[in-house]
């Protein structure tokens, strides 16, 4: 037996201590860290649908507007690691797509499950309105499914009235107007 052979065995054992399991540290060097998967983004975004606003939280998203909230939430749960600039306003996807260059119009953009989905529903101009209505982008979600036309969504503080206060899905026409466009997230996995 190589001294490999025992030690990546040992590496990778449970250490109990005090009666609780804990991982044995892992000492890497010159390991390059792995790009954000976009599935594991789509499946954290998944586990969450019907969770309420302040169960479990994301972030600051109890008794405000908190759809950019659970988006940021689930793209650094997901592995994206490069989420500066991102806060509670969904205009702060596009501003990151725009700085980052992953910002992507709706038209002519096949979107990726991953990616983030912004809209304006009002069509204001922009400061056409006051506080957070006076950005273009009213709403972000996350996009974990694209098929005829149709890209299906995970998003917080979404839909109808009811589906307001938790985690719901959504589908949208690619050609609704109200898309103004994606946003992936940096480094993310071409798939």
């Amino acid at each position: 037996m190589k001294a490999r052979d025992i030690a990546v065995p040992a590496v990778l054992a449970l250490l109990v201590v005090g009666g609780v399991a804990r991982s044995a540290p892992v000492h890497t060097t010159g390991v390059a860290t792995a790009s954000p998967s976009r599935a594991a983004i789509v499946a954290v975004a998944q586990r969450q649908v019907h969770h309420g606003a302040c169960s479990p939280g994301y972030y600051h998203s109890c008794g405000t507007h908190w759809c950019a909230e659970f988006a940021r939430w689930v793209w650094a749960q997901g592995g994206v690691t490069a989420t500066a600039g991102l806060d509670a306003y969904a205009q702060s996807f596009q501003t990151y797509g725009l700085h980052h260059r992953t910002w992507h119009p709706r038209a002519g953009y096949p979107p990726r499950p991953g990616d983030a989905i912004v809209f304006d529903w009002d069509h204001l101009p922009v400061g056409g309105g006051r506080g957070h209505d006076s950005y273009p982008i009213d709403h972000v979600a996350i996009v974990v499914a694209v098929s005829a036309g149709r890209v299906s969504t995970i998003g917080g503080d979404q839909g109808s009235r009811s589906s307001l206060t938790s985690v719901s899905t959504a589908t949208y026409s690619t050609a609704s107007r109200d898309i103004v466009g994606y946003v992936s997230p940096v480094g993310a996995d071409p798939a």
